[in-house]
């Protein structure tokens, strides 16, 4: 078995101009999430005052406008929605997203 593990380099830190801010568990801690106006999420430790990245997740190309946490059989996700329709599910103990899905009217 063999892992591969993608990685991104960029020549500075991308922008994250925050549209949504939501509190998530992620056992043993919490974690901050927020969704940007270019799609991207951010994870971060909450470790006393400070807070710390731990993620960028890139799976939207349009501003994210909700996110919420769900507790699934195999453990928690978060349920992302950007401004075009897409829907997605990132595992948390897996950092993985699902296949996107474009609702239908919102």
């Amino acid at each position: 078995m063999s892992l591969l593990v993608p990685v991104a380099l960029w020549p500075r830190p991308p922008e994250h101009e925050v549209t949504v801010v939501h509190s998530a568990r992620a056992a043993p801690s919490t974690v901050l999430v927020t969704g940007s106006r270019s799609g991207q999420l951010c994870l971060w430790s909450v470790d006393g005052p400070a807070l710390r990245p731990r993620a960028v997740l890139i799976g939207h190309n349009r501003p994210i406008v909700a996110i919420d946490s769900v507790l699934f059989d195999r453990g928690d996700a978060l349920v992302v929605l950007s401004v075009d329709g897409m829907l997605s599910e990132w595992d948390l103990s897996l950092i993985h997203i699902s296949e996107p899905t474009r609702l239908g009217m919102i």
